[in-house]
């Protein structure tokens, strides 16, 4: 019988062939749309497999902070999309304010942040007012950081919230009045392959396989103990398939 960490290693081949998959595509500067979903699709399918139980979008994102070692580029912002969002803004805005002083929210899930914004600006509630801001920003924004994709590569469009902050701050007080494919692909592929790895690693040393695993890699009940308990979902009836020479029951 093989040693568990062989097991695992056998049932994580399909995870590698993508990142080969993805690798190869990368080098060929083509479809840019498939090394986003072969790529996002298996990250998802490692977090449902690690986090079972959760909301897939909960277990996406812990997976992610535990195992695809990018923190550092997941706690920065996208200039690039930040100004994307604010040249949109400028350009509805005589729909956001329908009169002087009356701001209109065209989706108020995802403009409460940003009408919260306007009224702190403790500026005119005008066209004229607000839009002059919005185009100081998105001035500001130009001249620092790589926002459209043809500007110079030397421009990062990334920063820190508190870097960005004191950066347009600092351009106020002294004020009058997409990344490329093969960028983001590269990052994509890193954080596939970081969490591919750590989460085989992670498995590996603790001897705790998640009941997805356990039930594909696993004899029951002789190996019960590399069985993480906390993978089988409360109140959930698991079946189990017990195979003997020549027949299966469950």
């Amino acid at each position: 019988m093989q040693t568990l960490e062989a097991r695992i290693d056998e049932a994580f081949k399909r995870y590698r062939h993508t990142i080969s998959l993805v690798d190869e595509l990368i080098a060929s500067r083509r479809n840019p749309q498939e090394i986003i979903l072969l790529t996002c699709a298996r990250l998802d399918s490692l977090a449902n497999l690690a986090f079972t139980g959760k909301p897939q979008k909960d277990a996406f994102v812990s997976f992610l902070g535990q195992h695809a070692g990018a923190t550092t580029t997941f706690e920065q912002i996208s200039v690039a999309d930040l100004y994307s969002f604010l040249a949109y803004q400028l350009w509805v805005l005589p729909g956001t304010i329908e009169k002087p002083g009356r701001l209109h929210m065209f989706d108020p899930l995802q403009d409460e942040r940003y009408i919260t914004f306007l009224w702190a600006s403790d500026l005119p509630i005008t066209v004229e007012a607000l839009g002059a801001l919005l185009r100081f920003i998105l001035a500001a924004l130009k001249r620092r950081y790589r926002v459209p994709s043809t500007q110079t590569l030397r421009r990062s469009s990334l920063d820190t919230h508190d870097r960005l902050s004191r950066y347009l701050e600092s351009e106020a007080t002294t004020h009058r009045k997409g990344l490329y494919c093969s960028a983001a692909a590269a990052l994509l592929s890193r954080i596939l392959v970081n969490s591919v790895e750590g989460y085989v690693i992670q498995l590996k040393k603790t001897q705790k396989l998640p009941w997805a695993l356990f039930s594909d890699l696993c004899h029951f009940p002789s190996e019960l103990n590399y069985l993480d308990e906390r993978s089988i979902p409360e109140g959930r009836t698991v079946r189990i398939a017990v195979r003997s020479s020549g027949s299966t029951t469950a």
